[in-house]
Formats: structure tokens, C-alpha cells, sequence
């Protein structure tokens, strides 16, 4: 997708698990072989990095609704019943913390005034 580098080939055969913080902690043949297979650069790699957002703010692995990047919202626009998300995750449930400490709601019910009593605890129904 990014073409074919040039030049000699630092790092053959790599491979990654996607839990390194630096591309030299994959496991790969030693680091400035000259015997390297790929002179050619037919296995070159491109990578896509993802964008990690602040503490204070949410990220939209599926993309915003409004095409911006990076792809974090402010803390409040989640769970504010308006997605702004593309998939929607921003106002699922289990990304809502509850609030405040103590109380209570009805769900699952047929009608509003029925259902399960759920009590928030440590910010968890």
C-alpha cells in the first residue's frame, strides 16, 4: 500500500504481537543482517498506528460521526444519549459509569414503572 523502500534492509523477517512499545522488541533476524532475502524490498511493511487518547478523554474505535481525527470525544459527550461515535459505543451501557453513589433505576420492564432495580455502586449498576 506504501510502496517499495530503497537502500539496505535493516530488520528481516519481523514479527509482532501488538503488545511491543518499540519495533526492535519483536522478534526479528539480527538487526542490520547483510545477508537479508529481501534486497528487493518485496516484504517491505507498512503499519497503521493508533491514536491513544488523553485520561480525560474518550476514544471512538469506530471513528467520530463527524470525520474528525483524532478519533477522541470529550468525556462529556459520552453517555449523553447522542452518538458520536460511528459504531455507537460512546452510549453503550457499559460505558456509562452510573451516578452518583446510590441510585437507583428500573430496567427491563415492560412499562416505565416496572422492571429490575439495579443500585449504583463504585460506578458500576
Amino acid at each position: 500500500q506504501y510502496g517499495k523502500g530503497s537502500g539496505h534492509v535493516f530488520l528481516d523477517d519481523v514479527s509482532c504481537f501488538g503488545t511491543e512499545n518499540n519495533l526492535t522488541e519483536c522478534i526479528h533476524e539480527t538487526f542490520g543482517d547483510t545477508s537479508s532475502n529481501c534486497w528487493d524490498h518485496t516484504e517491505d511493511a507498512g503499519v497503521l498506528c493508533a491514536v491513544l487518547c488523553p485520561d480525560d478523554m474518550f476514544e471512538c474505535t469506530t471513528g467520530r460521526t463527524d470525520g474528525l481525527q483524532p478519533s477522541c470525544i470529550s468525556a462529556e459527550q459520552r453517555c449523553d444519549n447522542v452518538s458520536d461515535c460511528l459504531g455507537g459505543e460512546d452510549e453503550l451501557e457499559y460505558n456509562c459509569p452510573c451516578g452518583p453513589e446510590g441510585a437507583v433505576r428500573l430496567v427491563d420492564g415492560i412499562v416505565p414503572h416496572q422492571g429490575r432495580l439495579e443500585y449504583c455502586k463504585n460506578g458500576r449498576w
